[in-house]
């Protein structure tokens, strides 16, 4: 209902990815496989349930999202049109990870909310889909290792917070270090980088420091958190990757 265009994150950019890799022959509509929500006993592996209650406040959740005017829309008009599409992403992260234990890899085309945390929710992020996910993994069968890879521009400050008791989870995380948000969260190996970055920069950290991680940590199992943001075209950021570098970065 036009409350896309009332932020600078494109909330609609997954279905149009979907479409796209149809249109283009690069997949079968039979390669996906939908997501159901995940459910309120997934929530609560993560969530405290004073935080969970708070989301049935429009103002809370005009805050998290960084639109005004949700504050003034019924919260039941909120929770349908983008609450729901944010637990159908948090399905998909819980069913990507579990397809990649089985199968070696899958991807999700939504989540990486990784600003929210157990009791937190903040830049435009309200469900820790990745720390759900882990949850709800380790307690069918325990990880020995996992490492979270975030590329996003900004710190996972609520992935960080959300699996800073787990000690068989750790985080390689590189971010903009003047950029949102500050404080920044303690991390296992975070890769702090100045602004306005090259892609050839970029990339040969990236080449530096993962290799070191997965010495380090040496995981049975990783989650990477391929965030766009590093675009030199994207507003919130000054990081001079171009398209072809991401997907070099992607690949690596």
């Amino acid at each position: 209902f036009g409350l896309e265009r009332l932020h600078p994150f494109d909330s609609v950019k997954y279905s149009r990815i979907h479409a796209w890799l149809i249109r283009q022959g690069l997949r079968q509509p039979a390669d996906f496989l939908a997501p159901a929500p995940c459910t309120l006993d997934d929530l609560r592996r993560v969530h405290t349930g004073e935080y969970l209650r708070k989301l049935s406040t429009s103002s809370e959740l005009a805050r998290i999202l960084e639109v005004g005017i949700v504050g003034y829309l019924p919260n039941a008009f909120v929770d349908w049109r983008v609450l729901r599409s944010m637990r159908l992403a948090t399905g998909g992260t819980s069913l990507a990870c579990r397809l990649a234990r089985a199968e070696g890899l899958a991807i999700n085309l939504g989540g990486g909310f990784h600003h929210a945390s157990s009791d937190h929710g903040h830049g435009s992020c309200v469900y820790a889909d990745t720390p759900i996910a882990l949850a709800q993994l380790h307690a069918e069968k325990p990880f020995r290792s996992v490492l979270i890879v975030d590329t996003d521009a900004h710190q996972g400050d609520g992935t960080a917070k959300a699996i800073r008791a787990w000690p068989w989870v750790n985080a390689l995380d590189f971010y903009e270090e003047h950029l949102f948000p500050t404080p920044k969260e303690w991390e296992a190996h975070p890769v702090p980088l100045p602004s306005g970055l090259s892609g050839g920069e970029y990339l040969d950290i990236l080449r530096s420091e993962l290799p070191k991680a997965l010495d380090r940590f040496a995981p049975d199992f990783v989650v990477y958190n391929a965030g766009s943001d590093v675009l030199a075209s994207d507003p919130l950021t000054t990081l001079q990757l171009s398209v072809e570098d991401m997907v070099d970065r992607d690949l690596y």
